[in-house]
């Protein structure tokens, strides 16, 4: 973690990127770590990241590879490394819905005959993304 010292590296303010990580960075921050703020936080960073005002930047890779090539610049970026404990992402839904345990239901049942029939390898494959499992 202490060579993040020698870099520039976009971080995203209100992430967490895990408890250890956090504390470094805030008590680096400005020094080593920059935080990007409001709408767009990401394409932000990545614009940064190509423009050569940051060298590193920290954020979850299958985010980061469809934002990528949303953008176009997936042939700019190359992936340096990943923390060594995973981050889960997760669907949210609101509790005010009548409609959220539907939706829960939904994905519960569908991504299993996805994975099987190949088409979530299809999508993700739209957005640049690999197969996690």
């Amino acid at each position: 973690m202490k060579t993040l010292l020698q870099r520039k590296v976009g971080m995203i303010s209100g992430y967490a990127y895990g408890e250890e990580y956090d504390a470094f960075a805030e008590q680096n921050k400005g020094k080593a770590f920059f935080f990007m703020t409001g709408d767009g936080a990401l394409d932000k960073n990545i614009q940064k990241l190509t423009a050569g005002r940051i060298d590193t930047l920290l954020e979850n890779k299958l985010v980061l590879a469809a934002k990528a090539q949303q953008m176009g610049v997936s042939d700019q970026l190359q992936m340096a490394g990943s923390f060594s404990e995973a981050f889960p992402i997760y669907m949210a839904c609101s509790p005010n819905s009548d409609k959220t345990q539907g939706f829960i239901d939904m994905a519960n049942a569908a991504l299993p005959a996805m994975k099987a029939d190949g088409s979530l390898q299809k999508i993700l494959a739209n957005y640049g993304l690999q197969p996690w499992w």
